[in-house]
């Protein structure tokens, strides 16, 4: 069988998540003698190009994208739906004649040409994209969103990209093109031969916002647990170090924890870790992205997850302090898998993941207060997590893709 995946990017270029997961995945396809191939965006491709490599045992197509900067309504509709990506793109399905297709993500891509292949498709959920223009249900106030009504959609446009009053007389214009997007996006999720969620939440909203796939399914991400099995560190019983991995950007909420770390008053020396990197936004990067010294705040800059096992083995909390709804982050995972408790905002996926792990605990979304009673709490009684075993076995890799490679078979 001949599976091709589709994401909008793979390590080493991206470093989030789904990319991760994305080479995961095809690494260990690989492995079960399947022909698996890659379509993904690449910054570095010239637009509407296609560059070919063989890696790991499978064949990789980065294809690059340049956004028009002349038409704003073409340059909207061109994120989801653009004609000649999608005569790019099925040209690579046409070289490498897929059996099935996984779609991972399509930011960066096109959809377009899901509408004119004849083999089945499957559409793993990442985030809200498919329902969210702004991908992350999270209002430019602060405000989260569950619906994906065009009238709020188009005023969460307007004031993300800080439109001129003038603009106001385009709203109308602006709430039928979102109107079309998310009507076009839900059929396509509704088309697809299954749609995977890895969190109940994330499937609950999107049911909720019109997805009435019949083959709806939750599987939690699969990932390799060997990286995990490392010789147990002796780490300074006098010091209590925190760390954040992850994209330097506002809704992740690292201003928080940085505010809350800085007042911190506890008798063991705490240390806070920061990895991760330039999401977008340089004034939130510079401000929050910063080595102190004298309050024992470190900035390491981007991580490699090839380094992610050693560097959690060696920290006493993760926190995730993040103001959306996250879906269900690896690092979360990782954590795990690494016997490193968490505290993560009381929000979706995040909060699924505590309670499905037993192994971390949630603090108010944004309440500074509550962050730094839960470090203290945790600092006392880490003992009180238990780190269910059952949770290893849903999400090693080897099993992961056997459950995959089951629904591969029915469908072809």
């Amino acid at each position: 069988m001949k599976i091709l995946l589709v994401s909008n990017g793979i390590p080493p270029e991206k470093k989030g998540g789904t990319e991760i997961y994305t080479y995961t995945l095809a690494k260990h396809l690989a492995g079960r003698n399947l022909e698996v191939g890659i379509i993904a965006f690449s910054e570095k491709v010239k637009d509407k190009s296609i560059e070919f490599k063989r890696e790991d045992n499978i064949s990789i197509y980065t294809i690059g994208n340049k956004a028009s900067r002349l038409n704003p309504i073409k340059r909207f509709k061109s994120t989801y739906f653009n004609k000649k990506l999608d005569t790019v793109i099925l040209k690579v399905i046409n070289e490498f004649k897929p059996d099935l297709l996984h779609i991972q993500h399509l930011i960066k891509l096109s959809s377009g040409f899901l509408e004119k292949i004849n083999i089945p498709y499957i559409v793993t959920l990442n985030d809200f994209w498919f329902i969210c223009p702004l991908i992350q249900m999270l209002k430019p106030s602060g405000i989260l969103c569950d619906n994906s009504n065009p009238g709020n959609c188009m005023e969460c446009i307007r004031q993300k990209y800080h439109l001129a009053l003038t603009a106001n007389l385009l709203i109308p214009f602006g709430v039928k093109l979102v109107r079309e997007r998310n009507k076009y996006l839900v059929n396509i999720l509704n088309n697809a031969n299954a749609v995977i969620s890895p969190s109940f939440f994330l499937m609950d909203v999107h049911k909720k916002n019109g997805i009435n796939n019949k083959n709806f399914k939750v599987l939690r991400y699969g990932l390799d647990i060997r990286r995990f099995i490392l010789p147990d560190i002796k780490k300074n019983t006098d010091k209590f170090k925190i760390i954040y991995i992850g994209s330097i950007l506002p809704h992740k909420g690292l201003d928080i924890l940085v505010k809350v770390f800085q007042k911190l008053k506890i008798k063991r020396n705490p240390e806070l870790h920061i990895y991760g990197y330039n999401g977008g936004d340089d004034k939130y990067f510079n401000t929050w992205a910063r080595t102190i010294p004298e309050e024992n705040i470190f900035f390491h800059g981007a991580i490699d997850n090839t380094d992610v096992p050693k560097i959690l083995k060696q920290m006493n909390l993760l926190v995730v302090p993040s103001k959306w709804y996250e879906n269900s982050p690896i690092i979360i995972y990782e954590s795990y898998l690494s016997e490193l408790p968490f505290l993560v905002s009381d929000l979706g996926g995040m909060k699924e993941l505590v309670e499905v792990t037993g192994a971390g605990a949630v603090f108010q979304v944004g309440d500074s207060s509550n962050l730094a009673e839960n470090i203290k709490s945790i600092i006392i009684q880490t003992e009180a997590f238990d780190f269910k075993p059952e949770f290893k076995n849903e999400i090693n890799i080897n099993n992961h893709v056997i459950r995959l490679e089951e629904l591969y078979n029915e469908l072809f």
